[in-house]
């Protein structure tokens, strides 16, 4: 997997070469690689307590 800095940094990069409703297009699988990360991390931070 990529540093997620770096993946962030790509993201910003793309996005501000869209248009606006691709932009949101892009913002919405965002939030869902987010929430996908969360479901992965989320687990293991806990363990780490």
């Amino acid at each position: 997997m990529n540093n997620p800095d770096e993946s962030w940094d790509f993201f910003l990069r793309e996005s501000s070469n869209y248009t606006s409703n691709d932009q949101i297009n892009i913002y919405c699988n965002n939030i869902y690689v987010f929430v996908y990360l969360n479901i992965i991390l989320i687990p293991i931070v806990i363990k780490m307590i």
